[in-house]
């Protein structure tokens, strides 16, 4: 799995079309580098370049490790640098492939899993590993490319009587499951469901 950091940044009323996103390991930095301050030397990731669709400037860019990181906006003529520190719950973990399980490690209050299959058949979403604390979230995100697959969870995923887990997954079409941790029932329970995107 490949870290990515995905987030937006706000661009008004202009076209966020366009605007150059590169990464650079917060380390590099003597100290946090102020609106327009030159890089240190080649991007450790990126560049990539903000498209024309995804809302208010929506970027992700795969970063080489799980780390801290100073991301550079170039926009506008002017280059905005954010901090992303490790597990500040922006960092996306995504895969690929034709696998058919995950097991979601989330180090932070907010983490989001992302993959895309071409497997078929079950899909199945293995219980977190790691050390959750009470009211943690995680969103898992999911797409299946090859046909609509049967979803199955682990037993520490619960939902409620009045929000089910869905049964398959949309076809070629991301699915979003949103998660809130409950420390007293050691349960990962079901918040949100949107499908089809």
């Amino acid at each position: 799995m490949s870290p990515i950091i995905s987030d937006y940044f706000n661009a008004g009323s202009q076209s966020p079309a366009g605007a150059i996103v590169s990464a650079y390991l917060a380390t590099r930095f003597g100290s946090p580098p102020a609106q327009n301050a030159s890089p240190p030397g080649s991007a450790d990731a990126g560049p990539v370049t903000v498209p024309t669709y995804g809302g208010p400037g929506a970027f992700e860019i795969t970063v080489p490790t799980v780390d801290n990181y100073y991301v550079g906006i170039t926009f506008s003529g002017n280059t905005y640098w954010k901090y992303y520190p490790a597990g500040s719950g922006t960092v996306v973990t995504a895969s690929s492939g034709a696998t058919s399980s995950l097991t979601p490690a989330p180090r932070s209050t907010s983490d989001m899993f992302s993959l895309i299959t071409s497997a078929t058949g079950t899909f199945t979403f293995n219980n977190p590993s790691g050390t959750p604390i009470d009211g943690q979230k995680l969103t898992l995100r999911f797409k299946s490319t090859a046909a609509s697959m049967t979803y199955a969870f682990g037993t520490l995923y619960r939902a409620s009587t009045g929000l089910s887990f869905p049964a398959t997954s949309s076809n070629d079409h991301w699915d979003y499951i949103g998660l809130g941790y409950n420390g007293v029932d050691t349960k990962w329970d079901l918040l949100a469901v949107i499908q089809g995107f």
